[in-house]
């Protein structure tokens, strides 16, 4: 029984009569608390009832279950000692066995779990608080795990505005964390920013930008650092995420407005000045000739030029601070307007000081005016926010639900200047009058509904009228949170930013070229002027909501996937040439310029069109024009080969004959003979000449299309005139007459035809001779006709650049001059009509007239 008595707990030992066998000294010091002391050996023997009489019936029952093989335990009881002291007990009896296995007794362990439990209350009250607290800062605290998946160990409820996600979703997950909502791009500098501060063990400040569970894209400043142990070793990551979306939307809505972009914020330059006040010479550094827009010493730097470089609205202001550097005091408006050089004016900090040998002013000039344009305000939410409750850049003040101040919290840049008396005080000695009634209104119903409240009020402080964000939450009841935070500057942006998108839709729609604003995802027109309504000759309230495919603008709409995913990926498209249909179904050339702009929050394209039909249709007559001067001069050339050719050949032969004849002796045996070779070289030159008569003839000849020509009617008088000929040849014609009749001069109809088919029988297939003739429509509309054989055929890649030309012949077999093809197509190019051809040597020919469009009559 000895290990009993030192052992660390209160624990005692009967036999079955509830008589003492052994106890722990803590037994005794937990419940012996009669005056005079007692000792373990005084107790072993003696009966646990006479020793503590009172005890209560409840006790001696759990003794008898116990006895009888009962486990009786109870793990928060409250107990009342003899000395009335009232303790939160945890006990536990259970039965003792012998060698045989019989119960000799019991043995009684007891705890007194009183600190404890009130200990483990308090820090419930304290999470609670730390709780609230953390669940109503500005931003998103975290902490996640050690683990190379950096899983979430907490994150507050703020997290489900942030990312649509509830905090459960992330905590001990692996499925969702917040590293899987950064965008890609992002994505692998963070997470390397991260882990090497990290590593370092230093604090981190990253940007990034996330996709919500909704697709919205959002910008975060993440601040954190690691919690490591003594040994250095990762125990978790701390830290907080803040919503900076606002600030950098409101940034590019007014880089687009001044069409500014800033793409990146400069260090502020620093330039110094010198005067010596005895010689009044001055000395600027190379640093301020370049703030001001010059060259190093490009001036004699004076006091004077000085002062012309200010704006002249900044020039008594500037005196004045000379003024009060001389007499030692603090110039508490250092902030100056500079004109540089280029006319632009420059924001300045200019601090001037008289030296301490009193013999020099000296001062320095600081360019702060792209520190001004740029990340300001993203900047001092990022220092803001280094601290979770330290240093917050915004007033935190608890109340109750009366108003009345119970404690604060502000910042060293605050708009208020209160101090600890304000303790106790009511709301109206922060607030006005009419702003304290709406703040304790939205307290009331914060603690009501237990539910977060915000509200917008203006404060006017020393500095001017200060705009002010109130968060309200219940932090306990009767208890209330206020978080002040101070919008100004967002405030003004965000009027600028109207501003400039007023002045903008102003330009819009007094400009005199066709302008309109579209969704760039589904091309809905948001905005149209009213050039834009003359063109497509629409009301505009006809054409806003819709989308420019529903009103059929795009001749070919898979131009507008081109031009989008040009958009798209370039951002810009200038003088993109498309032809658009309007309202009354006619084309119109344009040509589109066209810029990704934002407008709400909405990824927008501004259009811009310009009407270049007029130019358009110049630009056709000017080709077709040329092209008629390319086919004459051809022709010409063509006719001066022939003259000189066919011509030269006969009258060169006859010459010659004619120095043949025997002139003294014109019976002479020979002479008949050379009269009658002269006499057919005189045939083939006058034959020559009749056929260049003829082609001029066709030439120069103009043909209307002003007779309704039927095919199957020409069909048969061409039939008619060469049927003696296609029977003896025994060629099978077929027919398939699908367009009657065209608009054509019936008389070079007839020749067409019957050109092509002499042609087609001459050169036919002496097996199975076989003509398909037919008529049809283009996909566009146009009328053709088809001769089709299956005869000799050509080979087009040695004979189609001159298959149409005059004397081309083709198969040394066959009678001909080599000009029908050539006639052929003379005579459709003059009516406005075209002729293919498609052909295989030994598997034949297909010529196909195309008539053009206006002589389709069906």
């Amino acid at each position: 029984m000895h290990f009993v008595r030192y052992a660390p707990v209160a624990i005692a030992m009967f036999d079955k009569h509830m008589n003492y066998l052994a106890c722990s000294n803590k037994w005794l010091t937990d419940w012996w608390v009669k005056g005079s002391p007692i000792q373990i050996d005084d107790l072993v023997g003696k009966n646990h009832y006479e020793v503590f009489p009172d005890v209560i019936p409840y006790w001696k029952s759990v003794h008898k279950r116990a006895l009888k093989g009962a486990m009786e335990f109870n793990e928060n009881d409250e107990f009342i000692k003899e000395n009335g002291k009232k303790e939160i007990l945890r006990w536990d009896a259970r039965p003792w066995r012998d060698e045989n296995n019989n119960i000799g007794g019991i043995i009684i362990h007891t705890e007194f779990i009183t600190e404890r439990k009130n200990n483990e209350k308090l820090l419930e009250q304290s999470k609670a608080r730390l709780s609230t607290l953390v669940e109503n800062i500005p931003g998103v605290p975290y902490s996640c795990d050690s683990d190379s998946n950096r899983t979430i160990l907490f994150v507050s409820k703020a997290v489900e505005n942030l990312t649509g996600y509830k905090k459960e979703e992330f905590v001990n997950k692996v499925s969702i964390s917040l590293a899987k909502l950064i965008l890609p791009e992002d994505k692998d500098h963070a997470w390397k920013t991260r882990e090497e501060h990290i590593k370092r063990q230093e604090a981190f400040e990253i940007n990034y930008r996330i996709r919500t569970r909704y697709g919205e894209i959002k910008y975060i400043f993440e601040r954190g650092q690691g919690v490591f142990t003594k040994n250095k070793d990762l125990i978790s990551i701390e830290g907080i995420l803040l919503d900076v979306t606002k600030q950098k939307l409101l940034e590019e809505h007014l880089k687009q407005s001044q069409s500014v972009l800033l793409k990146a914020q400069k260090i502020a330059n620093l330039g110094n000045w010198e005067m010596d006040l005895e010689t009044g010479d001055v000395y600027w550094s190379e640093q301020l000739f370049h703030i001001l827009g010059l060259k190093p010493h490009e001036v004699v730097p004076t006091f004077e030029k000085g002062l012309e470089y200010l704006h002249p609205d900044d020039h008594e202001k500037a005196k004045d601070g000379i003024r009060k550097a001389l007499s030692g005091e603090k110039d508490l408006s250092p902030e100056f307007r500079m004109l540089r050089k280029d006319g632009s004016i420059r924001d300045v900090i200019i601090l001037n000081e008289k030296a301490k040998d009193s013999k020099k002013l000296v001062g320095i000039v600081q360019d702060i005016t792209e520190r001004k344009k740029g990340d300001l305000a993203l900047k001092e939410s990022e220092e803001r926010n280094k601290s979770l409750i330290k240093a917050m850049p915004d007033s935190m003040f608890v109340h109750s639900t009366d108003g009345t101040i119970l404690d604060f919290e502000i910042p060293h840049i605050s708009p208020f200047t209160i101090d600890k008396s304000i303790i106790g005080k009511k709301l109206d000695s922060l607030y006005p009058s009419n702003v304290a009634r709406e703040l304790l209104e939205i307290f009331q119903k914060a603690n009501k509904e237990e539910e977060l409240q915000t509200h917008e009020f203006e404060l006017k402080t020393s500095t001017g009228l200060c705009y002010c964000e109130a968060r309200v939450i219940q932090c306990k009841p009767g208890q209330i949170l206020c978080i002040i935070r101070d919008i100004t500057k967002a405030k003004k942006e965000e009027n600028k930013a109207e501003q400039s998108l007023k002045s903008f839709y102003s330009a819009f729609h007094i400009s005199p070229v066709p302008v309109i604003i579209t969704q760039l995802e589904d091309g809905v027109l948001i905005d149209v002027n009213k050039r834009f309504c003359e063109l497509v000759k629409i009301k505009k309230e006809q054409l806003i909501g819709k989308s420019t495919t529903q009103l059929k603008f795009w001749k070919d709409p898979t131009n507008r996937l081109d031009f989008v995913a040009t958009l798209t990926k370039e951002g810009k498209i200038y003088d993109y040439d498309e032809e658009i249909i309007i309202s009354d179904g006619s084309i119109v050339d344009v040509l589109i310029s066209a810029e990704v702009i934002t407008i709400e929050d909405k990824t927008c394209v501004l259009i811009m069109l310009s009407d270049i039909s007029e130019r358009k249709k110049n630009e056709k007559e000017l080709l077709s024009i040329t092209e008629k001067l390319t086919t004459s001069n051809h022709e010409l050339k063509h006719f001066a080969y022939i003259t000189s050719h066919n011509l030269r050949a006969p009258i060169v032969n006859i010459d010659t004959l004619i120095g043949f004849i025997n002139k003294e002796d014109t019976g002479a045996p020979g002479n008949a003979e050379i009269i009658d070779r002269i006499g057919k070289s005189f045939t083939q030159l006058k034959a020559s000449l009749n056929d260049l008569i003829q082609l001029v003839t066709l030439r120069d000849q103009k043909y209307e299309a002003n007779e309704e020509v039927s095919f199957e009617s020409v069909f048969h008088t061409v039939f008619d005139s060469i049927e003696t000929q296609m029977k003896s040849a025994h060629i099978k014609i077929d027919t398939e007459f699908n367009v009657k009749t065209v608009m054509f001069k019936r008389v070079l109809m007839e020749s067409i035809l019957l050109n092509l088919l002499s042609n087609a029988m001459k050169y036919r297939n002496m097996a199975a001779p076989q003509i398909i003739i037919k008529t049809d429509t283009t996909s566009f509309g146009s009328a053709y006709m088809s001769v089709k054989d299956n005869g000799l055929g050509m080979d087009l890649n040695k004979t189609k650049e001159r298959l149409f030309g005059m004397y081309q012949r083709f198969h040394e077999n066959t009678e001909g001059k080599g000009l029908g093809l050539y006639i052929i197509k003379s005579q459709i190019e003059s009516m406005g009509g075209k002729i293919e051809v498609e052909s295989e040597s030994g598997k034949g020919s297909t010529f196909t007239v195309f008539f053009k469009p206006s002589a389709s009559i069906q």
